[in-house]
């Protein structure tokens, strides 16, 4: 009876994925965990290879020893030797498929460790490119904000209060998008998107100052 390794269960996601370098989980620990992974294959396989060739050399000697039995006559001792030898191989057998059930619980949780290192990494990059997007907002808008207040120099009365009230407005807008981004930003890496509905909103409400002004 030969023991192999059960690769199904494994399942390696090993395609390959771009990431940006980053504070926390980056793409260099993505690949020292599919590293691992893969180690821990070869761990495994050679495992296997062991214990198969344990259970082989277990199996000739009881061979032998039940050759024993064949003969006419059997001393006690002779019976003693084929029972031992036969308990031996019962033995070998159940602690290599333990021994290979320990390794394959590696393996997995090599795997299980590779997929949410590299699911961490994905959400960090997604949330950073969405991060460096809206902070394009928030700098057009501090522009259009410099803007207005150049033009406000010039301006007097009526027309200077309407520019003040629309920098006002502008200031208090952006105010709300930079908080919700920040928000963003301190959340769980892993619920980061549950704060993206908020800054969606304030963005929402800059944007439409801004295009007041085009």
């Amino acid at each position: 009876m030969k023991l192999t390794f059960p690769w199904t269960l494994v399942g390696l996601l090993l395609m390959p994925v771009l990431f940006t370098a980053c504070n926390e989980t980056t793409r260099e620990d993505v690949q020292a965990a599919r590293e691992n992974v893969i180690d821990q294959q070869h761990e495994a396989e050679r495992t296997a290879d062991h214990v198969n060739q344990e259970i082989a050399e277990q199996k000739i000697a009881t061979e032998e020893a039940r050759r024993e039995a064949l003969k006419p006559i059997i001393s006690e001792s002779d019976a003693e030797r084929i029972r031992n030898e036969e308990a031996k191989l019962k033995e070998t057998i159940e602690e290599g498929r333990q021994e290979i059930k320990d390794k394959q619980a590696e393996t997995l949780q090599a795997q299980q460790e590779l997929n949410e290192t590299a699911r961490e990494v994905a959400l960090k990059e997604e949330r950073d490119a969405y991060t460096v997007r809206i902070e394009e907002k928030l700098k057009a808008a501090d522009k259009e904000i410099e803007s207005l207040e150049d033009q406000g120099a010039d301006l007097e009365d009526t027309a200077k209060d309407n520019n003040d009230l629309r920098i006002k407005t502008l200031k208090d807008r952006r105010e709300r998008v930079s908080d919700a981004l920040s928000t963003l930003k301190n959340a769980d890496l892993l619920k980061w998107k549950d704060s993206q509905e908020l800054v969606e909103r304030a963005l929402r409400d800059l944007d439409m100052e801004m295009k007041r002004g085009i």
